[in-house]
């Protein structure tokens, strides 16, 4: 397992210094010396399929690879194109670890029953309609002609719109999940993401990412603008993480409820 951030020429296991090269070879092993028939080549790092899909890069760990266009369906011409994801730029990352099964954070990111409850003030009601897919994908659509990326009330003070922005793309925001959790939101002028891994029946782990259009980021004033996103961004995953662990923890001693007709996604996605 590789740690941290950053580059290296080789790969070097802590234990007993085992060390590979960049492609995965094994160029050595202290050790190993008086081994009989000790092949390094039968040791090397096991390869993995990965794609550039219009600048998302994603990785398959099945032996057969996956074809993009069957996979991934319209998910490309729908969301990654007219957003324009490829002039993206990641300016904030950040990686947790929540007590609560993946499937509760996944379903929440799919419906806004919750949100004005758990987000009054950081969202408040936002209607979306479920939008019809080809492919491993499911999505939502919020029409609003304002950014949904600041707080009500603020969405007037934030960066330009991306530029060449059409349609539907120009009109509003699709929340869409990628399966099984990597779940996207882009809107007018920024993008965000938020994927969930699970790393047992209670217990994901997830990785959230923060994105703008390269020309918002090079302007002089993206700090202190880019500032009042974060916050809102980082609310209200904070929001979703409690409720999450709260469904959790509640589930134990709870009757299953029942769907209701505004969760009509949820069910979707469940099946």
């Amino acid at each position: 397992m590789l740690s941290e951030k950053g580059s290296c020429k080789t790969i070097r296991c802590p234990f007993h210094s085992w060390t590979y090269a960049l492609d995965g070879r094994l160029l050595g092993a202290p050790g190993t010396e008086k081994i009989h028939h000790f092949d390094k080549q039968e040791f090397s790092l096991d390869e993995v399929h990965c794609i550039d899909y219009h600048g998302l890069i994603f990785v398959h760990l099945q032996e057969e690879p996956v074809l993009p266009e069957t996979f991934f369906g319209d998910f490309g011409e729908r969301v990654v194109l007219p957003y324009q994801l490829k002039q993206m730029k990641a300016v904030k990352e950040k990686d947790y670890v929540l007590q609560s099964n993946w499937k509760f954070y996944v379903e929440v990111d799919m419906e806004t029953l919750h949100t004005p409850n758990i987000h009054k003030e950081s969202i408040g009601d936002q209607p979306v309609d479920w939008e019809r897919t080809k492919g491993s994908w499911i999505s939502v659509y919020h029409r609003s002609d304002e950014t949904v990326a600041l707080h009500p009330g603020e969405r007037n003070k934030g960066f330009p719109y991306i530029e060449g922005l059409t349609g539907k793309a120009a009109a509003g925001t699709s929340f869409s999940i990628v399966y099984p959790g990597f779940f996207i939101v882009t809107t007018v002028d920024a993008m965000w993401w938020i994927h969930k891994v699970p790393e047992g029946p209670e217990r994901t782990r997830v990785h959230v990412g923060y994105c703008f259009p390269e020309k918002t980021v090079n302007r002089d004033d993206f700090d202190s603008k880019a500032a009042k996103y974060y916050q809102r961004w980082d609310q209200v995953i904070q929001e979703d993480d409690w409720i999450t662990e709260f469904q959790q923890s509640s589930i134990r001693s709870s009757r299953p409820g029942r769907y209701s007709h505004r969760e009509i996604v949820v069910y979707a996605l469940d099946n």
